[in-house]
């Protein structure tokens, strides 16, 4: 993440501009397409989990961001972290019941993953 000037480092003016951000973002976008979709839209206890998770990740990047305190963003980054992991173990869930193409799951699961790792 850019989120600190040093020498020949880029600064991070927005949260929008953070790596892991926009992992989430794409996290969050793609799990909202999955919840769309008819076997999932009857099982709205799994798609208001899986949403909420997804939202919750972009959303305690963006607020540990503007927050401005190098641990209140840490602590934030901490919570995004766990809730991109809820987002996958969810998937999984959503796999064994039936509801989510493995294959579309795990290329979420990857890209939560990377923005966990960013």
């Amino acid at each position: 993440m850019q989120v600190a000037a040093h020498a020949g480092m880029a600064v991070a003016r927005d949260h929008t501009e953070l790596d892991a951000w926009k992992l989430a973002d794409e996290v969050r976008t793609r799990v909202f397409r999955l919840c769309e979709l008819p076997r999932m839209r009857s099982h709205w206890k799994v798609v208001d989990q899986l949403t909420d998770a997804a939202e919750s990740g972009c959303s305690n990047i963006a607020e540990g961001f503007h927050r401005f305190n190098p641990k209140e963003f840490a602590r934030f980054l901490k919570i995004a972290k766990g809730s991109l992991g809820e987002v996958i173990d969810r998937l999984r869930g959503a796999v064994k019941r039936g509801l989510a193409d493995p294959t579309e799951a795990e290329a979420i699961s990857l890209l939560a993953r990377r923005s966990i790792g960013a």
